[in-house]
């Protein structure tokens, strides 16, 4: 029976479009423990919340970004948990309305250099967030959060926005590009880098996801192109082209830096002779002065990006209407724990070795920043407390294998019919008023046997209508783990429940081609 003749208010898909299971996500204005949340984040408060699974979970972040309009920043204590996140949400979602926030891969005081495909993913997830293109579930791990990185006003002061017709003197156009952290090279393959051959410009800029090819007329733009970094062929057009600093801080401010350091003692550095087989080599500290007092970029830069106006973190980036999520406090407070000692372990070793350490900034943003500015967007945390707000939104079913027994039953349930034969206990006496959700990268299969079943279903690679109460929806959707909301009548079954394992997924996948000339490079 149709929702509205049962008296209840139909449904409105999702205020922000192309959510991939917008549809299932609207159900949640019913929910009273859900709109508690989203009315308490709504004033900006601080909430602690329990009695939920983590696929649960998942669903009230999506609801959050695709219902309220929120973007929502998840805070995870590692960068594999990270992953797995951006992969569930993303399931919910869509992969465009999902933004990773890597690690930058360096450890603190290091002279390596980070990995090139995380700063450019940083920045663009930045540019992202900067635009106004939202909302959007952010993810990154604590340790990515804590990096410094370049402040809001100056990511938008920096950059330029080109379009056909614009003036463009390659000289003047070089220097720009230099002082915003761009390498020249032979051949544009990689973020960060530019090339010039006769009247064409090559830039891969840090917020796009594909380098762009500029066609000049003399010192006039003619045309803006993408292109390949593969196999360097030029792809659509571009109707403008904005370029950001390639790096989290300012090169600008490297001489200044160069002459701290060389009053702290660094100038001398790696002149000593012979050092122990286990020492660190500290003339490539030496060589990172030199570079800096050219204005230039060497490995070890990172170490000193506050210092080169890296002042900010991801949550000042986030905008008015935001939500930040710390799952899973006490985790996240070792892992926190375990960053500082690190940091600290290894500036004693510096020390030791003789590196004058005094003049290293602080290598993470402080915690009590970071909370700060979460306080300031409204901010849940994932934690048992006496004021927690419960949920109650719980687990389903485990079949573990036992299709025929899910098939049954599920089929049993499926709106038109009493509970097949063999349904027992709760999942018989739910019965036609359950909505049924089945989200796997099967569901063309399942819903083969369920139409043995006699049950008409098709599967579907979104959902953006509201499911009718009592329905059985049979989604392509790669979730990691299913639950069930009582107050909704929703239940959610994935490979998990159903078959006992889940294949990994690929959260990035469209992200690969950015990289691949990096990989080949590297060959």
């Amino acid at each position: 029976m149709a929702e509205v003749e049962r008296g209840i208010a139909p449904l409105e898909p999702p205020a922000v479009a192309g959510a991939r299971l917008g549809g299932i996500l609207a159900l949640l204005e019913r929910s009273d423990p859900y709109q508690d949340l989203a009315a308490r984040l709504e004033d900006r408060r601080a909430v602690d919340l329990t009695d939920a699974t983590a696929g649960a979970r998942a669903f009230a972040w999506s609801a959050l970004v695709a219902q309220g309009g929120r973007t929502v920043a998840l805070i995870a204590p590692s960068e594999d948990r990270a992953r797995r996140w951006r992969a569930e949400l993303a399931g919910w979602l869509g992969e465009e309305r999902v933004l990773p926030f890597p690690e930058r891969e360096t450890m603190p005081f290091e002279t390596g250099a980070p990995s090139g495909g995380a700063v450019h993913q940083r920045l663009l997830t930045l540019w992202r967030l900067h635009e106004g293109s939202g909302p959007f579930a952010v993810v990154a791990s604590l340790r990515a959060l804590l990096e410094h990185t370049i402040p809001p006003d100056e990511l938008g002061r920096r950059g330029r926005t080109l379009r056909v017709g614009d003036r463009l003197r390659w000289q003047e156009t070089a220097a720009w590009l230099f002082d915003l952290g761009y390498e020249p090279v032979s051949e544009v393959s990689e973020p960060g880098a530019f090339s010039r051959r006769g009247g064409i410009i090559d830039v891969y800029p840090a917020s796009a996801e594909e380098p762009a090819r500029i066609e000049l007329f003399g010192d006039d733009i003619e045309t803006l192109r993408a292109f390949d970094p593969v196999t360097q062929r030029s792809q659509s057009p571009l109707e403008a082209l904005t370029v950001l600093p390639a790096r989290e801080f300012s090169l600008e401010r490297g001489p200044e830096l160069a002459e701290k350091l060389i009053a702290s003692a660094w100038g001398r550095l790696g002149g000593r002779g012979a050092e122990p087989a286990d020492a660190t080599d500290l003339s490539a500290y030496a060589r990172l002065v030199d570079a800096l007092r050219e204005g230039g970029y060497a490995p070890g830069a990172d170490a000193f990006a506050p210092a080169l106006g890296a002042t900010a973190s991801l949550l000042d980036h986030l905008g008015d209407r935001a939500t930040v999520v710390f799952e899973d406090t006490v985790e996240l407070d070792l892992a926190h724990d375990a960053l500082e000692a690190q940091a600290e372990e290894r500036r004693d070793e510096l020390a030791t070795q003789g590196l004058p350490v005094a003049v290293f900034p602080p290598p993470y943003v402080p915690r009590s920043r970071i909370d700060e500015a979460a306080e300031r967007h409204g901010v849940v945390r994932v934690r048992p407390s006496e004021r927690a707000l419960r949920l109650g939104w719980g687990s389903v079913t485990s079949y573990a294998g036992r299709l025929d027994q899910f098939l049954r039953e599920v089929a049993g349930a499926a709106g038109t019919e009493a509970p097949g034969e063999g349904a027992t206990g709760r999942e018989a006496t739910r019965g036609a008023t359950d909505t049924r959700i089945v989200a796997s990268p099967q569901a063309a299969r399942l819903a083969e046997l369920l139409e043995d079943r006699d049950v008409s279903t098709v599967a579907r690679d979104a959902v953006e209508d509201v499911p009718a109460a009592g329905s059985l929806v049979v989604a392509r959707v790669p979730l990691a783990e299913g639950f069930a909301i009582p107050e909704l009548g929703l239940r959610v079954f994935t490979d998990a429940e159903v078959f006992g394992f889940r294949k990994p997924r690929h959260p990035d996948r469209r992200r690969r081609r950015v990289a691949m000339g990096s990989f080949l490079a590297d060959l």
